[in-house]
């Protein structure tokens, strides 16, 4: 399902390995690597890729490239932690 919905929406943020394997429209974060989204009036978003594994250690081999995402402003106590699935 998440590859058809691609076209309708105006980025997906996903892994480097991702946005290649995606193309299009996918935009791919490193860990700590932090994308601004302008809003209305003077509010923006900050999206920060977070690292992440999908299993125990020694599982990366297996599972790939994985992120999380932290989503806020620039207020202190304002985000939120957002994984994509977990194990």
């Amino acid at each position: 399902m998440g590859r058809s919905i691609l076209p309708s929406v105006k980025t997906t943020y996903t892994t480097l390995s991702g946005q290649a394997r995606l193309g299009g429209n996918a935009l791919g974060l490193t860990p700590f690597e932090t994308k601004t989204l302008d809003g209305p009036g003077s509010r923006r978003l900050l999206i920060t890729g977070t690292p992440a594994r999908h299993g125990p250690v020694g599982i990366e081999p297996y599972s790939g490239d994985v992120i999380g995402f932290l989503l806020g402003e620039e207020e202190e106590g304002d985000a939120a932690y957002v994984t994509g699935d977990t194990v």
